[in-house]
């Protein structure tokens, strides 16, 4: 909004220079003072206008409503920005008028977000509309001040400030949809596992690889709970944070996640695991968790009627409660020592006696809200429940209540938060202490987590592999075209399994193939730790050495050669230590039949002993030439790293 011609002001000469003054305030070219008593009238009809603007604005009552959408926020800022500048420009009853019903239906806006339940899945709505629709009704006290500013310069000052609030009231909504633009994004591919879906979305939403994910997951759910946190921990707090700040309480959500995972760093874990039970019910939960949200998400893509929606909610929510709540229940129960049956007992008493426990333990039931008995069980009893209008009313024997949809969709995503604050806490810490839970192959192929479907996904996500297949244990990824990276690519990727037996990476348009020893590529990683700058050198070679190329060593002899030549030239500028590096690289000249580099290590070797100048003279010079060939590590287009030479 522009400060020039903006605002009026009345103006006359000044006594001293003869340039125009504001009346009422000091010449702006000279500073000679305004007459005593002079006024501006603008200023003061302005000022008058104003407080009868506060007066109107004070006796409004606000007006009730459901919590307001955007088009109805960005309608009041045009009323207001139109009506406020009409306003600045003359001051009339009507401008003045019209000013104040802007600044009322502001009000009224804020209001009503303000007073709107606080209600899941619309948390991080709410939150959104509260920020923004009061960004939206502090404008008016900055305008105000603008408006009756005494001078030019002060309004222009004030104007400033009152235009970047008014460009940036919407920050706190547009941040909120592009979280949701992103959770929407996550429906992924037909035929897609939960977890290429989740994991595609992760990458894409924060720009990086699996590797990437994972570490950035770590970094946020360590700063939170102050603990240890693994890997596929961290990958997973990044999914359910982002669920959390979309659709659910992220306060509660990380509150319930910060103390059930002190609780559980203390629990003795070892108490509950008398059997394998408690862990196959953990696997087992996952596995139904992903059934029933698959199952929901089918319902979700063919139905449009809000009441059938509502009716398969609580469908989804019972089997939650039941097939994943309950393994979950019994774990806490046990680990609290609020139980002391075995697991496989314990499990017996059935979901909705475990959740009576847990909300009877102190410890426990701030954590599991929304595990409402009559919720479970409603739609599970013919006549349990029916629908009026926007209220719900269930009836169970005596038991009786009446609530909005509202009310029962709220208590269906609480209970979700609950269950993945809870169980993150709990897989993390069985993960910190390196216990695995053991996934059955039937449902780590429903869950997408064999190590083929993980490398698959990692080759797809992180390298953009065009094509993956399995054969049988031998491994094989095409990629496009790019840098000759294949065998670092084919290491990270046969680490994925320790049964795979070989791992192909493949560039579009590589001729041949590198072949490389997973032992003497470990071999090359263990020699280089903390070693010095030439054994690195050495241990460099000896793994080209190792690798093959057509059916041929991949060690040239230029290869070789690089290496003499360094090191040849210190060791005959006086560098006796070499002596050990440069035998090593004469048994590679001899395995593979490099007689001339041979006779040249050994006749460098033998100057120690001879004061032969000509020589010495005659091999420095053979080394400066050979010390220009390369010394990195082979690269390929396409390589292949197998578990044994």
């Amino acid at each position: 909004m522009a400060s020039r011609g903006w605002m009026s002001f009345q103006k006359s000469p000044c006594g001293r220079c003869g340039s125009d003054r504001i009346l009422g305030a000091a010449c702006d070219d000279c500073g000679a003072a305004a007459p005593k008593n002079e006024v501006n009238s603008h200023v003061v009809r302005r000022r008058s206008a104003v407080r009868q603007i506060d007066v109107i604005v004070g006796e409004h009552s606000a007006k009730e409503g459901d919590l307001p959408d955007l088009p109805e926020i960005e309608t009041a800022v045009k009323v207001f920005t139109s009506a406020v500048t009409h306003f600045a420009e003359e001051s009339s009853p009507q401008a003045t008028q019209d000013l104040a019903l802007a600044i009322c239906l502001i009000n009224d806006l804020h209001s009503r977000s303000e007073r709107a339940a606080v209600l899941r899945p619309y948390v991080a709505l709410r939150a959104a509309m509260l920020e923004s629709s009061g960004r939206v009704a502090a404008l008016w006290g900055m305008y105000r001040e603008t408006l009756t500013a005494p001078t030019v310069r002060e309004v222009q000052r004030l104007n400033v400030r009152a235009s970047d609030s008014l460009r940036s009231w919407r920050a706190p909504i547009d941040e909120y949809e592009e979280k949701l633009r992103r959770s929407i994004s996550q429906s992924g591919e037909a035929g897609q596992t939960l977890i290429e879906r989740t994991l595609g979305f992760l990458t894409d939403a924060h720009e990086g690889t699996l590797l990437d994910i994972a570490s950035l997951g770590v970094e946020r759910a360590e700063r939170l709970t102050g603990r240890s946190v693994s890997p596929g921990a961290g990958t997973q707090f990044l999914v359910q944070s982002h669920v959390a700040s979309v659709w659910l309480d992220n306060e509660r959500f990380e509150r319930t996640v910060v103390e059930a995972s002190d609780f559980c760093r203390f629990a003795d874990v070892d108490a509950v695991l008398r059997s394998d039970l408690p862990l196959l019910g953990l696997a087992a939960s996952q596995r139904r968790l992903a059934e029933a949200v698959l199952g929901f998400e089918a319902i979700l893509s063919v139905e449009t009627d809000e009441e059938t929606i509502f009716r398969r909610l609580l469908k989804y929510h019972a089997e939650v409660y039941e097939e994943v709540g309950g393994p979950i229940f019994a774990w806490y129960l046990l680990l609290s020592g609020a139980k002391t049956r075995p697991y496989e007992k314990l499990i017996e008493e059935g979901a909705t006696a475990l959740a009576k426990a847990v909300n009877a333990e102190k410890s426990l039931a701030s954590w599991f809200q929304g595990n409402e008995r009559l919720l479970r069980n409603a739609p599970s009893h013919v006549g349990g429940y029916w629908i009026e209008k926007d209220l719900v009313h269930v009836t169970l024997g005596s038991e009786k209540i009446s609530q909005s949809i509202g009310w029962f969709v709220d208590r269906a995503y609480t209970f979700l938060e609950s269950v993945m604050a809870t169980s993150w806490a709990l897989f993390n810490e069985l993960e910190r202490r390196d216990i695995d839970i053991p996934f059955s192959e039937a449902d780590k192929a429903y869950l997408g987590l064999t190590s083929f479907a993980m490398a698959d996904m990692f080759a797809k996500m992180s390298f953009g592999a065009l094509e993956c297949r399995d054969d049988d244990g031998d491994w094989h990824f095409a990629l496009p075209s790019g840098e000759a990276d294949a065998v670092a690519k084919a290491v990270a990727l046969m680490t994925t399994n320790a049964d795979v037996r070989s791992v192909t990476v493949s560039r579009a348009g590589a001729e041949s193939t590198l072949r490389v020893s997973l032992t003497a590529w470990e071999t090359y990683e263990s020699a280089v730790i903390d070693a010095s700058v030439e054994d690195i050198v050495v241990a460099g070679v000896e793994f080209r050495a190792a690798c093959t190329l057509r059916g041929k060593s991949a060690l040239s002899e230029s290869d070789l050669r690089a290496a003499v030549g360094v090191f040849g030239s210190k060791l005959l500028a006086g560098d006796l230590t070499l002596v050990r590096q440069l035998r090593r690289l004469d048994r590679l000249a001899v395995s593979h039949s490099y007689a001339e580099t041979h006779n040249r290590i050994v006749s460098a070797l033998a100057t120690l002993r001879a004061d032969d100048q000509s020589e010495r003279a005659r091999l420095a010079a053979d080394f400066r030439i050979w010390m220009q060939g390369d010394l990195s590590l082979p690269t390929a287009d396409s390589a292949v790293v197998v578990r044994t030479a």
